[in-house]
């Protein structure tokens, strides 16, 4: 019977999405696929993870954990048949025994890497951002020069894509910058237009609460709020009610904050937070 030493090489050794792929499923690029543990996920809500975190999760039905327990469910087996099957199945000729420092060493820093390199540019772009965050606090001049140098660099205006851990929920957030652009957009459907008859003159109202709703709505990548599958399954239609079904307030906030965080606002969503709770 495989040990817990055959389980873990496993897990060690094959990625998430080497494993689906091997048996007929194909991550698009989000990495999702259409869960075969629910009916009618025709839009695809399981979420396949690689890289420094490994494992899958459906938003639709809730299910989860690791390539193991993907292969037991999709198969019918135990926990032991799943380990030799992809054992054989991977022609990994792994006999449970624990590898040798040197391997297990050689492993996690070709991991380590992996991880390094997809977070290098969200990282350099963070820490551009915070230089310049930080002469403008402090009132620093900014020469023209080093302006232009900054315009001109690839960080400038680029999409910058970070994850947000929200309690409650066994993975974290995938979130977006956006452009000013596409946040006037958001704001402007969000607003209505009176005429005052008192003072002759139009006024323009902005409805806050659906525009941090579309806001979140547009910068959440996964979950995709957006999604009619997923709106479907919780019974509700349009993104702002699925968003009001699956966030409790707390939750709502701290991605909000998280949202604005990454957009470069300058709000104190603090002041709203302590508003939520009076």
């Amino acid at each position: 019977m495989p040990g817990n030493d055959l389980a873990r090489q496993i897990k060690e050794r094959l990625t998430t999405r080497q494993v689906v792929e091997l048996y007929g499923f194909h991550p698009d690029r989000g990495g999702y696929i259409q869960c075969p543990f629910h009916t009618g996920d025709n839009h695809g809500s399981l979420k396949v993870y690689d890289g420094s975190k490994t494992g899958w999760h459906c938003f639709g039905c809730g299910a989860g954990g690791s390539v193991i327990d993907f292969v037991m469910r999709l198969f019918g087996l135990s926990f032991a048949q799943a380990c030799l099957k992809l054992n054989c199945d991977f022609g990994l000729g792994l006999t449970g025994e624990r590898p040798s420092m040197a391997e297990r060493s050689a492993l996690l820093e070709a991991r380590r890497r992996e991880a390094q390199e997809k977070e290098a540019a969200a990282a350099l772009y963070r820490e551009k951002a915070a230089e310049y965050r930080q002469l403008w606090e402090a009132q620093k001049f900014l020469s023209p020069d080093k302006l232009m140098d900054f315009l001109m660099s690839d960080g400038a205006g680029k999409e910058v894509q970070t994850t947000v851990n929200i309690s409650g929920f066994p993975e974290p957030f995938i979130i977006r910058s956006i452009t000013e652009a596409q946040n006037k957009e958001i704001r402007k459907s969000c607003q209505t237009t009176t005429f005052n008859k008192k003072t002759h003159q139009k006024e323009v109202e902005t409805n806050n609460d659906l525009y941090n709703c579309r806001l979140i709505a547009t910068c959440c990548l996964d979950p995709n709020f957006k999604d009619a599958e997923l709106q479907a399954h919780h019974g509700v239609r349009g993104a702002e009610s699925l968003i009001d079904v699956l966030l409790k307030p707390g939750q709502f906030l701290d991605l909000l904050m998280a949202i604005q965080d990454i957009n470069g606002f300058s709000d104190d969503i603090n002041e709203q937070k302590e508003e939520a709770k009076n």
